[in-house]
């Protein structure tokens, strides 16, 4: 990468810093609170078992919580022109792609970061003492990493969050480059995924949805494999690659039938 894009990169980042300082804000402090009152209310027998119900509530809104700001900022750039007249410097589609790569860089480090300090806090704060012994935690996969040793398979868990919360910051920036309703823009991630859940559970394959691609211990031990880790995230991306491609063929459409100047 070059020193311009390198510096396009940390403009960028600067510009985002804020909105990104506001959802670590917001999504740390609704994991400690949800953790915390699972730690008061739930059988516990591991302290692991504290974050992955904690982290239920945030989890459903992760993909609103994700694309929302970046998307949003995005579409101001296109709608006030920012985005052409940064064209004059360097190539549109490079300075495009790094905006993206900023904001998905911005994604992974906040989504890793608040989900982390939520499990600090389950695994050290929270957790006082087992108060059963029944538990299925062990029968999942990676159940017994889970079990033994919760901050180095949470941290690597909480990355893993973080790759598939900057698909929904990508799927938002595509969107705001192609729709003119900022409001379809920031909900059509949420949408999706809401809906991608609904048509799996329905057809009876909640295995496949993107949801169990980054919900910890979503299912059944019985129904789980390792490229359900995955399914969920490649049917993803060809879908809303598909929708992407689709508006803007419609919105080629639209302009061949505008007259001439």
């Amino acid at each position: 990468m070059k020193g311009r894009g390198i510096m396009i990169i940390k403009q960028a980042i600067k510009e985002l810093v804020l909105p990104a300082i506001l959802i670590l804000l917001i999504g740390s402090v609704a994991l400690c609170v949800s953790c915390y009152n699972v730690s008061l209310s739930s059988a516990i027998c591991y302290p692991i078992e504290i974050w992955i119900e904690g982290c239920t509530v945030v989890d459903f809104f992760l993909p609103l919580l994700v694309s929302v700001p970046f998307s949003a900022s995005m579409y101001m750039k296109k709608k006030n022109n920012f985005i052409n007249y940064a064209a004059v410097r360097i190539e549109k589609k490079k300075y495009l792609r790094y905006q993206k790569i900023a904001g998905i860089m911005l994604v992974i480090g906040i989504t890793f970061l608040m989900y982390f300090i939520s499990l600090i806090l389950s695994v050290f704060v929270f957790f006082n003492e087992s108060n059963t012994d029944r538990t299925y935690i062990v029968e999942y996969m990676f159940g017994r990493y889970q079990a033994d040793s919760p901050i180095v398979f949470g941290a690597v868990w909480c990355f893993w969050k973080g790759i598939v919360a900057s698909l929904f910051t990508y799927f938002g920036y595509q969107l705001a480059l192609s729709l003119d309703n900022l409001f379809a823009i920031a909900i059509s991630p949420f949408i999706y995924v809401m809906a991608e859940n609904l048509i799996t559970g329905i057809i009876q394959i909640p295995q496949y949805s993107i949801m169990t691609s980054y919900v910890l211990n979503r299912l059944s031990p019985s129904v789980m494999h390792i490229w359900n880790f995955f399914a969920g995230i490649v049917s993803f991306l060809l879908i809303t690659s598909a929708i992407i491609v689709a508006i803007k063929k419609k919105r080629g459409k639209q302009y061949d039938g505008l007259p001439c100047d």
